[in-house]
Formats: C-alpha cells, structure tokens, sequence
C-alpha cells in the first residue's frame, strides 16, 4: 500500500506540474495576442495618416497653383460646409478652411487642411499665396 500512495502522490504532483506549465503558456497567449493586436492596430492607424497626410499635401500643391480655390476643391470632391470644405476618406477626413485678405498690392489667399483621423485632429497644414494685384499711385 505504501508503495501505491508514493505512485499516487508522484502522479499527483506531475499533474500539478503540467497543469501549471499550460498555465504560463495560456498567460505567454494571452500576452502575445494583445500584443499583436495592438500593433495591427497602430499600424493600421499609421498607414491611414500616412494616406491622408499625402493627400492633404498634393490639395495643398494643387490649391497653391489654383487661381480658383473653391474651384480646385470641388474638383478634388469636397464638399462646402458651414465654414469650410469637407472630403471623407475611407479611415480619414480633411477639412479645409479657405480664406482671402486683401491688401494694397493684391490679395492673399490662405487655406487651412485639417487632417482627422479616428475624428480627432491629428495634423494642420497651412497653405498660402499672394496674387498680385494693380498697384494704385
């Protein structure tokens, strides 16, 4: 009888050692699988600012060469909202706010691109140029 209870005891306590290292390797998962998903998602955020960053500087490359802003920005698939133009992206929005002062030698036109990502303002680009005008003597 002994010798059965020293068997039992031996298995028992191998049992308890599987069990534990299952354990630590279900944690190790769980750990590793957050870790990833964490990264896919900062990736998947990085690559939509990315996008919208090189779309947010060929509207401003294009706006600098427009002599018609709000043309330029319908052209680009904006809409006018209240105070400024909106285009939805498909993880990303731009809005653009244009404005014009004018000055004694001509007028300067200024655009504000607002990046939101996530609807959260990530970057602002200004954008600006100057039209000469007729100088009055």
């Amino acid at each position: 009888m002994k010798g059965y209870m020293m068997k039992v005891r031996h298995m028992n306590a191998l049992l308890v050692e599987i069990l534990m290292a299952v354990l630590f390797f279900a944690l190790a998962a769980v750990v590793i699988l957050e870790l990833f998903t964490t990264g896919y998602s900062l990736s998947a955020r990085a690559d939509a600012m990315n996008r919208a960053v090189n779309h947010a500087q060929q509207i401003s490359e294009q706006l600098y060469a427009a002599e018609d802003m709000a043309q330029a920005l319908r052209q680009n698939g904006f809409d006018p909202a209240q105070e400024s133009w909106q285009l939805e992206g498909e993880d990303y929005a731009l809005q653009v706010r244009v404005s014009a002062e004018e000055t004694a030698a001509g007028e300067m036109h200024t655009a504000q691109i607002t990046i939101l990502v996530e609807g959260e303002e990530a970057i602002c680009l200004p954008c600006a140029r100057y039209a000469c005008g007729e100088v009055a003597q």
